[in-house]
């Protein structure tokens, strides 16, 4: 299934902070980007374009990712940033690393 894809301008898209649907809502299968539109030119460009990795996740592990990199990458940082307990930070970070594909001890 492919799903359509309009873009508007960057600050009113994060302050909408909606999620990019993933999956389809009819039959759970995968989607990918078919059509990319500019509103400021009315340019369309269409095709077949896989969702990157980054779309697999949730709003919360999102924010995670980007408080861990905002921290580069210090734990207690992160801890201190999210009042959490190293040990769930630990686990969200588990948890970001799966949904990218990503093991704790993978080199690439």
């Amino acid at each position: 299934m492919q799903v359509t894809v309009t873009t508007s301008s960057l600050a009113s898209s994060e302050a909408a902070m909606k999620r990019l649907p993933t999956t389809c809502p009819s039959c759970g299968s995968q989607l990918e980007i078919a059509e990319l539109h500019c509103t400021a030119c009315d340019t369309t460009v269409r095709g077949a374009y896989p969702l990157d990795r980054f779309a697999a996740l949730s709003g919360e592990d999102e924010q995670f990712l980007l408080t861990f990199l905002a921290a580069r990458g210090n734990l207690k940082e992160v801890q201190d940033r999210l009042d959490l307990s190293y040990p769930t930070v630990r686990g969200r970070l588990d948890r970001v690393l799966a949904a990218l594909g990503l093991s704790g001890d993978d080199k690439s």
